[in-house]
């Protein structure tokens, strides 16, 4: 039993801690159980968590009521919510998971789902090795491209319009040998790995957009977008990139909105 994860749990059950050391307990936890970096979390989740329901409300600090403290119960809560959400469940699910029959887990249950969940598995393992080996297979292959095109020298540290230039140079020569549609595929797969900066994010759309265009492939044509409503409600919204949406045709979209929640509100079953 004391290889257990939830054994690992080195927690009084006394502890009290800020949004911000709690983030760094579970994330420090789930490093340990094997997991990598995009299995953590931030003081903005815990705070995000919080107001979702997947965390039971903090403690106020005695002495600075607007201190919120959190405890053992949230951290085991906020490992299993990490746990379960980067495993591919919406929060709802969580929070049911989360749930017992009289109101939330208490310790016991939730050390047994820990138990369940904080082993990864054989094939979880290979994705963390070969995401940890993603930059580097990147900086590879971008590297070879780099230097078999002629009269090109890579930079050190590349500043955005330095980047910019060595993006246009790569494209060329991809276009050239065939490749625009390897760096397509590779800038796709990248930007389905979590953990990624918005910054990085952005230029890699940038650079399959270009690739895109270098190879004349059709870009996306249409976005979806989810817009939550209230606590029980939400928007699910596609958007079509073949026009400009004017203000006549968000009035329609509005107007059709409520008449669908006023036709909901006269219904006698909800």
């Amino acid at each position: 039993m004391g290889y257990t994860p939830a054994a690992q749990i080195d927690l009084a059950e006394d502890w009290r801690g800020t949004a911000e050391e709690l983030a760094a307990k579970t994330t420090a936890f789930l490093l340990k159980c094997g997991f990598d970096h995009p299995f953590g979390c931030t003081e903005r989740l815990v705070r995000f968590y919080v107001t979702r329901g997947v965390l039971t409300p903090p403690e106020k600090d005695a002495v600075d009521r607007r201190k919120a403290l959190f405890g053992p119960t949230q951290f085991r809560q906020l490992v299993v919510g990490r746990l379960l959400s980067e495993r591919g469940w919406d929060l709802d699910r969580v929070i049911g998971q989360l749930q017992g029959l009289k109101g939330p887990k208490d310790s016991r249950e939730l050390d047994a789902l820990i138990n369940q969940l904080a082993e990864p598995t054989p094939s979880e393992r290979l994705l963390f090795e070969t995401r940890a080996n993603t930059g580097n297979i990147l900086n590879i292959e971008m590297r070879e491209s780099y230097e078999s095109a002629p009269n090109f020298s890579l930079p050190a540290e590349k500043s955005p319009t330095e980047r910019d230039r060595v993006a246009r140079k790569l494209l060329s020569h991809a276009k050239a040998s065939g490749g625009t549609e390897r760096l397509v595929q590779l800038t796709e797969k990248l930007l389905r790995e979590p953990g990624l900066s918005s910054e990085e994010s952005e230029t890699l759309r940038q650079l399959g957009d270009m690739a895109r265009l270098a190879g004349n492939e059709p870009g996306r044509r249409e976005r979806w977008t989810r817009i939550r409503l209230a606590p029980w409600c939400e928007l699910n919204l596609r958007v079509s990139k073949s026009f400009e949406i004017g203000k006549k045709d968000k009035m329609m979209v509005i107007n059709n909105l409520e008449r669908i929640l006023r036709d909901y509100d006269s219904r006698d079953d909800l």
